[in-house]
Order: C-alpha cells, then structure tokens, then sequence
C-alpha cells in the first residue's frame, strides 16, 4: 500500500544519492590530486626557476671575463661590461623573489621547508661572499680577482644550491607519489562502499519489487475467483477492500456492484410474487366468472322452459276459444302467470347483463395483469443478459 510506495521512493532516494556521492567522491579524488600534482608542479617550477636565475647570473658572470683588456675577446663585444653586470643584478634580484615571497612563503611540509631554507641560505652566501664582491672586482678591472671569487666561491655554492634543488624536486616527487597513492586508496575505498551500499540497495528494491509482485498476484487471483463465483449467482460473495491501494479501490467497486445487483433481484423477486399472487387471484375471478355464466345459462334454460309452456299454454288457450265462459278465467290466469314469468326472466336477463358486465371488466382486469406480467417477464430476461455478461 502507501507504506510500501514510500519505502520504494525512500529507497530509490537513497540510490540515487549515493550514486551522486560516489561521482562526487570521485571527482572531489581527482580534483584533490589536480591540486596537489597543480602544487607540486609550482613549486618546482619555482625552484627550477631559482636555479635557471642563478645559472644565468654566473653565465653573465663568465661573459663578463671577455671584456677583459688582457683578453683576445675583448674586442668582439659591442657593449659594456655593465649589461653583464645589470644581468647578474636582475638574475639574483628575481631568484630571492622566488626564494622569499614565493616558496617560503607557500604551504610546505617540514622537511620540505628545511630544504628550502637551506637553499635560501646557499644563495644567500653565494650572493654576498661570490656575486656581489665579485661585480665589485669587475668594476674595478681586477678580473683575475673576480675570476677567483667564480673558482672558489660560486662554484662550490652553486653546485650545493644545485644539489639542494635536487632535494627538494626528489621530495616534491615522492610528496606527490605518496598523495597519489593515498587519494587512489581513498578512492578504491569510497568506491567499494558505495558499491556494497549500491548492491544492499539493489537487493532492497529487488525484495520490494517481489514482495509487490507477490500482493498483486495474491489480488488478482483472489479478485478473478470472486468473480467467477458472483458470475456463476453466488451473489453473498464479497471482496476484501481494508487498504488504500488500487486493488482495494477495485474490490470496493465491485463490492457495490454486487450490493446493487442483489438489491434489483430481490426487487425482481419481489415483482414475482406480486404477479404470482394476481395471478392466483385473477385465476379465481376467472372460475367465479365461469360459475357465474353456468348460473346464467341455467336460468336462461329456464326462462326458454316457461316461455315454451308459456306458447303451449297460449295455444290450448286459443283452440278452446269457444269454450271462453269456462276458460276465460284460466286464461287471464294463464296470462298473468305468462306475464310474471316474463317479468322474472326480464329481471334474470337483466341480472345476467350485470353480470356478463362484471366478467367484461374482470377480463380486462385480467389482460392488464397479464401486460404487466409480460413487462416483468421482459425485465427478468433483461437481468439474465446482464447477469451473463458480467
């Protein structure tokens, strides 16, 4: 029912946020390792930098040396000594740049800043006790001096500066292998459990998707049984509609049908009994109607019988017409007698016109009943059809 939809809704919710959190995991993976490959990737780009600088100051350094006078070069050059000299100044301007806004000032681990600080420090010495009383020499003319500043001073400081950039790119290699290494376990790990809930999720929706197959088979079969007996005129049958799903809905529509049907046949049987009783009944006028007509018939009988004697009685009457002294008295007796008998057989006519009426109106009585049985007649037929189509 609702509880059943809600679960499966709930369920469904469920999976479609973990699936989004599992493509979130794993995009928030792959941009944590963006960053730190992006992060690792400046600063050794910085410290490459530094060391390209610095690389560049002592190549400014050396070409300076040919403008040495003493020197079989010293005419090939079109410039001045300080172009070299501003380059030395830029190059180890920009590395300390690098060293003191940019990298030490950028997030490091511990060791990674002790390497870094060490760095600083190299190039700090290498500036002050190398390029610096070097540019000095050279502005002066002593080149052999500024020479020996190269050999025993910027020399051994750059290849420490050198070996301390190797460090650091080593560490910065080994920071982002590690990262790597951990963001994969993290993601290897976001996605073994995000599957473990998928699948726990899937067998959850499965369970449901039965357990719904399996009440809705339970409905089915229940609804086409109950069915199959209110068709074949078990109308006591009734279908269970406790819930609030749509088979419930169903079973309560059918329910009602049922009720309405039963109701129209007891109507109908009802009807049928009201026409078999005024069937009985008309059946009885009938029989009296019949009884009465003998009696009629009988009396007619003896209406014709009087009037006969009556005719003989006339004619004796008229053969002894001479003898009218001695007949004259039988013959007005005879003749009022003849007249009573004809007043009784007026009334009897009259009586039996009366009645014939009364068998008139009970045979129309009876053609109306018989209308009104043939109407029920059609309506039980129609509630046949109705009943074999459903």
């Amino acid at each position: 029912g609702t509880k059943l939809k809600l679960n499966v809704l709930l369920t469904l919710i469920a999976f479609v946020f973990l699936g989004y959190q599992g493509i979130s995991g794993m995009q928030t993976s792959a941009s944590y390792i963006e960053d730190l490959y992006s992060q690792g990737m400046q600063h050794t780009i910085r410290t490459s930098k530094v060391i390209d600088e610095l690389g560049n100051a002592r190549s400014a350094l050396l070409l300076s040396f040919q403008h040495d006078p003493s020197s079989n070069t010293a005419s090939m050059h079109d410039h001045p000594i300080e172009f070299h000299i501003t380059q030395i100044e830029n190059s180890l301007e920009t590395l300390h740049h690098i060293i003191d806004n940019e990298l030490l000032q950028s997030d490091l681990a511990s060791d990674e800043e002790q390497v870094v600080n060490s760095l600083a420090q190299v190039l700090d010495d290498i500036t002050t006790q190398g390029f610096l009383p070097a540019i000095a020499k050279l502005k002066s003319g002593d080149y052999y001096a500024a020479n020996i500043l190269l050999l025993q001073q910027i020399n051994p400081k750059f290849q420490q500066a050198y070996q301390h950039a190797e460090q650091f790119f080593s560490m910065q290699v080994e920071e982002g292998r590690k990262s790597f290494e951990q963001a994969e376990a993290n993601s290897e790990r976001f996605i073994w459990v995000v599957s473990t809930i998928t699948i726990i999720s899937l067998l959850v929706i499965i369970s449901m998707s039965l357990l719904v197959i399996k009440r809705v088979n339970h409905a089915v079969t229940e609804l086409k049984e109950r069915s199959e007996k209110i068709a074949a005129g078990d109308l006591t049958q009734r279908l269970d509609a406790s819930g609030d799903d749509e088979f419930s809905h169903i079973a309560k529509s059918v329910n009602r049908i049922v009720t309405s049907f039963r109701h129209v046949v007891q109507t109908n049987r009802n009807s049928i009994g009201q026409l078999a009783r005024s069937a009985e009944e008309n059946s009885a006028v009938a029989m009296q109607t019949k009884e009465n007509i003998m009696t009629q018939q009988s009396r007619t009988e003896q209406v014709a019988t009087a009037i006969n004697q009556f005719t003989a009685t006339v004619h004796e009457v008229a053969q002894s017409a001479s003898s009218a002294a001695d007949a004259s008295e039988q013959a007005d007796a005879a003749a009022a007698n003849g007249q009573q008998v004809v007043m009784d057989s007026v009334t009897m006519i009259e009586s039996l016109s009366q009645e014939m009426q009364e068998s008139v109106e009970s045979m129309h009585q009876l053609a109306k009943h018989s209308e009104e049985i043939g109407s029920v007649v059609d309506v039980i037929q129609g509630i046949s059809e109705q009943t074999n189509l459903l």
